[in-house]
Order: structure tokens, then sequence, then C-alpha cells
């Protein structure tokens, strides 16, 4: 009698397409006033807080095993 083997075959799960983008090249700064300064600070946090939240949010997946109920806000 042979042994059979009764644990199904483990299938990778692919985390969804937006959370393994990754994160942009922040831009040139392309002057040394407050008024070109402050655009471009606002933009390079925008840019941060979003790849903060797609970092976390494939470090969530990676965990459960699936992005169910996964939080994209800070």
């Amino acid at each position: 009698m042979a042994c059979g083997n009764s644990t199904p075959p483990l299938t990778a799960i692919e985390p969804p397409a937006d959370l393994v983008q990754p994160c942009p090249n922040l831009p040139k700064l392309s002057g040394n006033t407050g008024a070109d300064v402050l655009p471009w600070s606002l933009a390079v946090v925008g840019m941060y807080k979003d790849c903060k939240a797609r970092h976390r949010a494939l470090a969530d997946f990676t965990r459960r095993g699936s992005g169910v109920g996964v939080r994209l806000d800070n």
C-alpha cells in the first residue's frame, strides 16, 4: 500500500498590481526661493505618503496572505 499525499498544493497569491509598483522618483527642486521650495516640498510629502501607504498595504498583504481589509490611509 502506497502512502498518499492529502495536502493540496500551495498556490501563489499575487498581490494587487498597484501595491508592487515602485515609488516614483522625486522631482528636482528647480529654484531656491520659498516660492520654489514650498510647492516642491508639498509634492514630495504627498508622494512619500502615497508610497508609505502602498508599502504598508503590501506588508499587510504578505503577512495575511490576502489584501482583504487592508487600510491604505495613514
